[in-house]
């Protein structure tokens, strides 16, 4: 008996495209745009047919910190571990968060968007 190759196999690896880096993308957007984008990316690939909660669930048993858990996850745009980098933001981690949802949330109302506020929200944003 002969496997099935268009059946694929657990998927284990993500998939980045290089030009993320480079587009600022980064500078504007929650963090969670980052690993959702890898999320989508392995999604794509040929041979996966389920849904983003299936390739989560296949890939990272339902739960990854990188998007904050799971896809129903509020956006956030600090890492909420990370030591708070003073130098870089002296108004705090407050203040930076608040001032960055503003100006996500000004840059898509102005688009004529409505401002995601999970990760779900946010890859039904990434289809629009």
């Amino acid at each position: 008996m002969t496997e099935n190759p268009s059946v694929p196999g657990p998927r284990r690896d993500m998939a980045m495209h290089n030009d993320w880096w480079a587009s600022g993308w980064d500078h504007v957007l929650p963090r969670q745009c980052f690993p959702l984008t890898m999320l989508i990316g392995t999604a794509s690939q040929p041979g996966f047919t389920g849904s983003l909660d299936d390739l989560l669930q296949e890939i990272f048993d339902g739960h990854w910190d990188m998007i904050g858990g799971d896809l129903d996850g509020a956006l956030t745009f600090s890492w909420p571990d990370e030591e708070w980098d003073y130098e870089n933001a002296l108004e705090g981690r407050e203040a930076s968060e608040a001032n960055r949802w503003k100006d996500f949330g000004v840059m898509l109302t102005a688009a004529g968007f409505p401002v995601p506020t999970t990760v779900r929200d946010l890859s039904e944003l990434y289809l629009t």
